[in-house]
């Protein structure tokens, strides 16, 4: 009579962890692949506009740190 029980406590065992593999296989599937994100486009900024050129005649000194030190005419 044991051997009948252990060996339905085995069966039912072995069911059950079939089972639960199949419901982690279904799981599995049903998990799908999120979307890839949609890429934003960002116009570039307009160039900067030039710098007035100093007029003719004029000399200006400029420092390493892009200062005017002297405008002499």
């Amino acid at each position: 009579m044991k051997r009948v029980i252990l060996l339905g406590m085995v069966s039912i065992m072995i069911m059950v962890s079939c089972k639960q593999k199949e419901e982690v296989v279904k799981e599995e599937v049903i998990v799908t692949p999120a979307p890839p994100p949609e890429k934003i486009i960002v116009p570039a900024p307009p160039p900067p506009p030039p710098a007035p050129l100093p007029e003719k005649g004029t000399s200006v000194r400029v420092d390493r740190e892009g200062v005017d030190i002297e405008v002499k005419k």
